[in-house]
């Protein structure tokens, strides 16, 4: 049923506040009590979900869908004497949020939260508009504490639900792919050196894998992006004839990381029954805190000094590879 123009409803689970953006497009789940977890993105004309539905659900993951990495982006570690989560800690910490305008043309919420482990402010502003098959997200870090701090940062956007399968295909601008050797699972079918292009890398038995393509076999995969020409991508399933286009602010995130699980790892938490497609915007592409800090590959923010970003995702049914996409969530070909 279509009603013109935007709304939203709140929910509740274990006493966590639940909010749905929609419009005649687009649903939007976002855990807006803890981690700002983006847990559902639904295009209501095609029934597509487009995000990894966790079977623990979006207060307790394992893999989960789009949410914050800060101020760590892999391993948990430690910097400086203090224990700092895998993946950081705010996607886990409680957040507050604002309905700043709600109205038919638009909905604006407005979050926030601090890590528990380094003294961060995290502001984010997530946007709907009336007929339009986007999310726009603005976010800001701020250094509340008295000394300077280092940070990771970035976006861990999880595909999976209905829309992931063997027909997906990535489009990305010109740009450098590699692996990392700390980084090589064993059912991975590239040589653990592995560098190319997305389309062109070098596998185990010889030939070469085309990354753009998900994989109809079994196999695991973690690579990372650099000397991108463009930061956007599209990842578009050809059978269901509908996809997902992202771009986001080069200066904050001037990295990539591409994940691919097609029902390989067998160890827990994962026990052979994850299908899920990652492409995540990054700050670094040293994803350890304190290895990046240790490698000069970590940014610093001074006292009081804060650091922005943006980023625009947009539902498309262009079949055809696309040459990009625009901050206001225009498609170019």
């Amino acid at each position: 049923m279509l009603y013109g123009g935007c709304r939203m409803t709140l929910s509740e689970r274990e006493q966590v506040p639940l909010l749905t953006l929609e419009n005649d497009t687009i649903r939007v789940g976002i855990c807006a009590g803890k981690g700002a977890h983006l847990y559902e993105w639904t295009d209501k004309w095609t029934g597509t979900e487009f995000l990894y539905q966790d079977p623990k659900g979006p207060l307790h993951y394992d893999v989960g869908g789009w949410y914050e990495l800060f101020p760590n982006a892999g391993k948990a570690c430690l910097y400086n004497g203090i224990s700092v989560p895998k993946h950081g800690d705010v996607q886990h910490r409680p957040w507050t949020y604002e309905i700043a305008v709600h109205t038919p043309e638009r909905i604006v919420l407005r979050l926030q939260t601090e890590s528990g482990v380094l003294p961060y402010r995290l502001e984010k502003t997530v946007e709907i508009r009336r007929d339009r098959p986007c999310l726009f997200i603005s976010e800001k870090v701020t250094n509340i504490g008295t000394d300077p701090q280092p940070y990771l940062w970035g976006h861990h956007v999880t595909f999976g639900g209905s829309f992931v399968d063997e027909h997906c295909r990535i489009d990305l601008p010109s740009c450098r792919v590699y692996k990392r050797p700390e980084y090589n699972p064993a059912a991975s079918r590239l040589i653990p050196e592995a560098a190319g292009t997305l389309r062109d890398m070098p596998g185990k038995d010889g030939g070469r894998i085309d990354m753009s393509q998900f994989p109809a076999v079994p196999c695991s995969e973690m690579v990372f992006i650099d000397q991108l020409g463009g930061h956007w991508y599209s990842v578009y399933n050809e059978k269901r004839q509908v996809g997902i286009g992202l771009c986001w602010d080069g200066g904050a995130f001037p990295y990539l990381w591409l994940w691919q699980e097609n029902f390989a790892e067998k160890t827990s938490p994962f026990h052979g029954n994850v299908r899920g497609l990652a492409l995540e915007p990054q700050r670094s592409n040293v994803p350890i805190l304190e290895q990046a800090v240790a490698a000069g590959e970590a940014p610093f923010l001074q006292p009081g000094e804060s650091a922005e970003a943006w980023l625009t995702a947009v539902i498309h049914t262009i079949e055809s590879p696309i040459a990009g996409v625009t901050q206001e969530g225009e498609l170019l070909r």
